[in-house]
């Protein structure tokens, strides 16, 4: 799972040590590198969404180490434009942390909703976990990407026209046109996605392609460069081929590079 990230893809939440930086893939606007974060994100400049899945340091996995957010927040903001959006996967109580490690460019909330709900082994003095955070940082919002993918319905006409009264907090009143037609709903900030693999996965962490391709169309548009600085198998990069943007990946576990490179590869494959 690519942004699926997994453990500590830079070296900001990785264990410390040598590493060198090394290009593992570069064909046709997506590149992989092998490298800490800290010494690699460097390669991304000019980034219009950030895209990634860091540790959390919630298990006893050894890759599952906290990233340092102050030295991340740095380098991410070296890395993308001012405009560019920040999508990061959190869980609690790592998400608050997240949240208050860059308040003022915090925006909003996604939530995750999981067909498979996880944590079954304490499902008799718990509940069981069936969503994720997704949280949205930018620094200019409002000159920011958002293409709107509506969810479809069945075509309905509107019967009479209606003239909403706006909150205080909105400038406009929103109006319904009699006879207009409709084909979609706008979406809500919880997506119902599965997060069943249908087999083993290849990163511990993965994250389905369904749900990184809609964060990419939702967040960038064609040609755009995406940078995920916690790769793991490179589920980020793979939706990113498939819609037609640039992507730079990066990631600590050369493990990891090599599934990545191969799962790009094999994309090419079967596009041809």
């Amino acid at each position: 799972g690519a942004v699926g990230c997994d453990y500590s893809s830079v070296g900001v939440c990785a264990p410390r040590g040598v590493v060198e930086t090394m290009l593992i893939y570069d064909h046709n606007g997506i590149a992989i590198y092998h490298g800490r974060c800290e010494d690699t994100l460097g390669e991304i400049s000019g980034a219009t969404l950030l895209l990634t899945d860091p540790c959390y340091g919630t298990t006893q996995l050894d890759w599952d180490v906290p990233i340092d957010l102050t030295a991340f927040w740095s380098l991410a903001s070296q890395a993308c434009r001012p405009v560019a959006l920040q999508v990061l996967f959190s869980a609690q109580p790592f998400t608050t942390d997240l949240i208050n490690s860059n308040r003022a460019h915090w925006r909003y909330e996604i939530i995750w909703h999981k067909t498979m709900a996880t944590g079954s082994l304490d499902a008799n003095r718990r509940p069981l976990r069936a969503h994720e955070n997704i949280q949205v940082f930018c620094d200019r919002f409002g000159d920011s990407t958002y293409n709107l993918q509506k969810i479809p319905c069945r075509p309905r006409k509107e019967h009479k026209r209606r003239l909403g009264t706006p909150a205080q907090h909105y400038s406009h009143k929103t109006e319904r046109h009699l006879g207009e037609t409709y084909t979609g709903f706008h979406p809500h900030d919880v997506v119902s996605i599965s997060n069943g693999h249908g087999g083993k996965s290849t990163h511990e962490t993965a994250k389905p392609i369904e749900l990184m391709m809609w964060l990419v169309a939702s967040f960038s548009n064609p040609g755009d460069l995406v940078g995920d600085p916690f790769m793991g198998s490179g589920t980020t990069l793979e939706a990113c081929k498939r819609l037609g943007r640039r992507a730079i990946g990066i990631d600590i576990r050369e493990s990891c590079c090599e599934i990545a490179a191969r799962r790009l590869q094999q994309e090419v494959m079967e596009l041809i």
